[in-house]
């Protein structure tokens, strides 16, 4: 059961592994930060090792949107320089906790030690933990602030050593687009159908399917027909900019289960046989 928001009414055994699947669903570019670590070099030519991270208000909005606000909670316990947190969950009527903990830190110390702590008892639940696979993350620094999207530039300002300036983050889809689904990927295109386009383009790489040519046509061909018990009834658009919204709001949603299923190869096979024996465009 689900309230009028599709918030669980309750986490119970029918549906705590989709929502545990959904809190460890990886944070991606616009909700991720990083901050520099070390910084190499000087002036002119400099270095800063980046790390990234999820703030604590990322933390909270992921536990609403997928449990509901009636579903967690969180406790906060302070001992000297040391701060606790944890993070409760209501499983079937009872609440489970998992807790971490962080020291003061050296910006807004208590307050900056109590956030790092809840984001540590989120990493026990799964949340971010994608975010400790990364590499360790070098970086040129930039004088002037490059070009880039406001969530992938990190400030560098190491007074001791004379270096101002800019990092460029990497892409954390790009970077880890193994682990992120194909709506995630292409989750920031604002424009639908532009959106979507680009979800048969994600599959096609995942498929090692050229994104160009005969190849892509034929599987928006496929993924856009007509399609019942089994069978394929009717004819696909033949090119992406032929097709009409619906179909393409059907098809790239298509294209991603036959890849989830791994049938893209038989699904394709089979509608062009279908169509007379036409030639398999992959």
């Amino acid at each position: 059961m689900t309230t009028s928001k599709g918030w669980p009414q309750e986490i119970d055994g029918r549906n705590i592994e989709s929502k545990l699947r959904e809190l460890r669903r990886p944070f991606v570019d616009d909700e991720v930060y990083w901050r520099a670590q070390t910084i190499t070099g000087s002036k002119g030519n400099a270095s800063a090792m980046i790390l990234a991270y999820v703030d604590s208000r990322c933390v909270q909005e992921r536990l609403d949107d997928v449990l509901g606000s009636h579903n967690w909670q969180t406790e906060i316990r302070v001992a000297g320089t040391k701060n606790l947190a944890g993070i409760g969950i209501r499983i079937a009527g009872e609440w489970v906790w998992k807790w971490d903990g962080a020291g003061d830190t050296k910006v807004e110390a208590e307050k900056g030690g109590i956030s790092d702590s809840i984001k540590r008892a989120a990493v026990q639940w799964g949340m971010a933990r994608h975010l400790y696979e990364l590499d360790t993350t070098w970086c040129d620094v930039h004088q002037n602030k490059p070009n880039q999207p406001k969530h992938r530039l990190v400030r560098i300002n190491d007074y001791k050593k004379g270096v101002k300036g800019w990092c460029v983050a990497p892409s954390i889809r790009e970077i880890q687009s193994h682990l992120i689904s194909i709506d995630d990927l292409v989750r920031h295109i604002k424009d639908p159908r532009s959106r979507r386009l680009m979800r048969f383009k994600v599959v096609a790489s995942k498929n090692n399917i050229p994104d160009t040519g005969p190849e892509i046509r034929g599987l928006v061909e496929a993924a856009t027909a007509p399609f019942k018990e089994g069978k394929f009834t009717g004819k696909g658009a033949p090119h992406p900019e032929k097709a009409s919204d619906a179909q393409i709001k059907i098809g790239s949603h298509r294209a991603i289960k036959w890849h989830e299923d791994g049938v893209i190869q038989k699904m394709v096979n089979q509608y062009f046989k279908q169509e007379g024996n036409k030639e398999v465009p992959f």
